[in-house]
C-alpha cells in the first residue's frame, strides 16, 4: 500500500469540494478550493473547525489526515511527526 494517500479518501462532493471520510464512511473534515488575492488556496476545515490554508489539495488532504489520526492517538510523545492544529511540530 505505498501509493495509498489520505487524497484517496476525498470525495469531491461538488466542484471544488471535497469531504475525507474515515474507514467507517464517516466525515471528518472537508477541503474547499477558495480565490484569493495571492491566488487559489485549499480551506481545511477538521469536524467544522478551521484548521488552516493550503497551497495544494495534496498538502490539504495530509494535514487532514493527520488530525484524525492524532484522535485516535491520546497524548502523542513530545517529538511526534504530526503537526498540531498550527501545523508545528508536537
Amino acid at each position: 500500500m505505498a501509493d495509498w494517500h489520505p487524497i484517496l479518501a476525498a470525495d469531491e462532493v461538488q466542484p471544488g469540494v471535497w469531504v475525507l471520510r474515515d474507514p467507517r464512511g464517516n466525515p471528518y473534515g472537508s477541503v474547499q478550493l477558495r480565490r484569493t488575492k495571492d491566488g487559489p488556496r485549499y480551506r481545511t476545515e477538521h469536524r467544522g473547525e478551521l484548521i488552516g490554508w493550503g497551497t495544494s489539495l495534496r498538502q490539504s488532504c495530509m494535514r487532514l489526515h493527520q488530525m484524525m489520526l492524532r484522535e485516535g492517538v491520546p497524548g502523542l510523545p513530545a517529538g511526534s511527526p504530526w503537526p498540531d492544529k498550527d501545523g508545528n511540530k508536537l
